[in-house]
């Protein structure tokens, strides 16, 4: 009797917990193991001869609990990677070879620099052709020939590059200090992309469709930048046979947005091509 009164009480204590793992002995003769996970509770009753036998299901449960704790913690640890890869692909595939610039943004740069004149200037970093302010200070479109990084062409305030084309004897350069496309020279192919310190290596799509080009005209005439699938899209530099040069971004094969000419009499001429190209 004293031994049913103990079991009772057991089971009424354990009974108050009924919503987690445990074990309930009902009798003598009978163990209740209760398993529970999630919303999905499992009650499995053992019946036996002596308790003794009754222990040895007690340690499986816990046992089985521990197990479960260790299962469901593995299976946050893998969702939160699944998550994480989930976030890095998305990113990935939403990757551009360099900022792009709104060309509401571009306007009203434009607006600012288009009254500054073309100039030669020489400092310890190379030799700039391009506009500066009245006060001498290099601000808007314009190049630099420098030992340390070779051709730099781009947008250009107060003195540093916002955006544009660096090109060496090795690789090209394309884009903004933080986010850029780096390009072998050679092969004209893309090799990897910079985004906040975070490199990017490219997967075979975009390896395939993302190159910087030179092409050839007829006329003697060159271009050399960015290309899409064969087609110019991205900042490129088109060289006329005559001397002068044009820096700017293309997109469908066309000059895109602003650029400017460079011509030999060091004169900068800024290119209008978004209303150009409205009007066409």
């Amino acid at each position: 009797r004293n031994r049913h009164a103990q079991t009772e009480q057991r089971r009424t204590r354990r009974g108050t917990n009924g919503d987690k793992d445990g074990i309930i002995i009902t009798n003598v003769d009978c163990v209740e193991v209760r398993l529970r996970l999630g919303k999905i509770q499992i009650n499995l009753i053992f019946r036996s001869a002596c308790t003794n036998f009754a222990g040895i299901f007690k340690n499986f449960a816990k046992l089985y609990i521990s197990m479960k704790r260790f299962l469901s913690f593995a299976f946050l640890l893998l969702l939160s990677s699944s998550l994480f890869i989930q976030n890095s692909s998305a990113q990935f595939q939403k990757l551009t070879r360099h900022p792009e610039i709104p060309l509401d943004y571009e306007s009203a740069f434009v607006d600012y620099v288009k009254g500054f004149a073309g100039s030669v200037v020489r400092s310890s970093y190379g030799q700039y052709f391009g506009q500066i302010t009245p006060e001498g200070e290099i601000y808007g479109f314009g190049a630099f020939f420098t030992d340390q990084d070779g051709e730099v062409y781009g947008y250009y305030r107060m003195g540093k590059l916002i955006i544009g084309i660096k090109q060496n004897s090795n690789t090209v350069k394309v884009g903004s200090e933080t986010h850029y496309t780096v390009y072998d020279l050679m092969s004209g192919e893309a090799l990897y992309t910079m985004l906040d310190e975070q490199r990017y290596n490219l997967n075979a799509e975009n390896k395939a469709k993302w190159k910087y080009m030179q092409i050839t005209y007829k006329n003697g005439d060159k271009y050399v930048g960015e290309t899409v699938n064969g087609q110019r899209e991205g900042y490129g530099i088109y060289y006329y046979h005559h001397g002068d040069f044009y820096f700017g971004r293309y997109k469908n094969n066309k000059p895109y947005g602003y650029g400017a000419t460079f011509t030999t009499g060091n004169r900068v001429t800024i290119q209008d091509w978004v209303n150009i190209n409205n009007e066409e």
